[in-house]
């Protein structure tokens, strides 16, 4: 049967219509202001957290409980330390020598169930979990000097079922691939205190109302700088609105930070933001750059000192 609707009705059917439209294009557009930058990874080098600048490290293996988790943890660090291709990792004759200890807590393992209602029946969620720690202390001795630090990490997993606690046990990780993840992660924790180590950082590059402005920051991520500078260069020079001016020269500064001309990088974020007042990355980007600054000077002294 066809259902008839009075006047009314269709004229609130027709209005809250056009509301629910009304507000998801609000939506999109809210969306679309928000995505109003892309980012850009870029391969750096971190300073050793210690500040240590050694040509060579002879790890020895670590005594604990297990004579073969010492050697295994010596042997992690070692392998994060020549991926990174400061230090080499000599067993005679080095420069620093490394030594330490690991103690293992406990293996913790809990299991349980929660009950809740389904088509009027209860019915039970069963749960598994387990957690267990690791400590790590080491020291360097190089040159008359010492560094020495102890690290702890604690991982834990849970997992859960409908089909009772076997089928979320069985899905827990083993103990032993929760010890080396445990390895690993304090591994690299102790390799960055010994060695500047690479990392990838992230920059942001705004758009505009300009595609070129898109297009100059795809020029950019895909290497080819001198081309996206000079499309941010032309759009400085030429447009006449001072949003996409200051774009264009915001993301001139980022293209100057990472090569590392930090004075035309402070000047493109300042003139950015005396275009654009109301944009608080270009601020935030002068904040940013007065702390890589610092941090590269740290980084250039310590691979100085280690090509010497």
């Amino acid at each position: 049967m066809k259902l008839q609707y009075p006047l009314t009705a269709l004229k609130s059917i027709k209005l809250h219509k056009f509301s629910v439209m009304l507000v998801l294009a609000v939506a999109l557009l809210a969306l679309q202001g928000c995505a109003s930058y892309t980012k850009w990874k870029v391969d750096a080098v971190a300073p050793s957290q210690k500040g240590v600048a050694l040509k060579s490290i002879a790890p020895s293996p670590f005594t604990g409980e297990s004579r073969q988790d010492g050697t295994s943890f010596a042997r992690l660090i070692a392998g994060h330390l020549d991926a990174q291709r400061f230090v080499e990792i000599r067993q005679q004759g080095a420069e620093g020598k490394l030594i330490g200890t690991i103690d293992w807590g406990r293996t913790e393992r809990d299991s349980w169930r929660e009950s809740y209602e389904y088509k009027k029946k209860t019915r039970y969620r069963y749960y598994a979990k387990i957690r267990k720690s690791l400590t790590a202390s080491y020291n360097l001795t190089a040159n008359g000097q010492s560094y020495a630090a102890s690290y702890s990490a604690d991982h834990s997993r849970e997992k859960d079922s409908s089909d009772g606690y076997r089928d979320a046990k069985s899905q827990l990780p083993t103990e032993e691939q929760m010890k080396q993840h445990l390895m690993n992660e304090l591994a690299t924790r102790i390799s960055r205190d010994l060695t500047p180590y690479r990392v990838r950082k992230t920059y942001k590059l705004k758009y505009g109302d300009t595609d070129k402005l898109e297009l100059g920051a795809e020029y950019a991520k895909l290497g080819r700088e001198e081309q996206a500078m000079s499309i941010f260069r032309q759009i400085s020079e030429r447009t006449s609105n001072d949003e996409d001016r200051a774009a264009a020269l915001y993301n001139m500064g980022v293209i100057f930070e990472i090569r590392g001309d930090f004075d035309k990088a402070f000047e493109a974020y300042r003139n950015a933001s005396q275009f654009h007042l109301e944009e608080l990355m270009y601020p935030e980007a002068i904040t940013r750059l007065e702390k890589e600054m610092k941090h590269r000077a740290v980084v250039d002294q310590q691979i100085k000192a280690l090509s010497l």
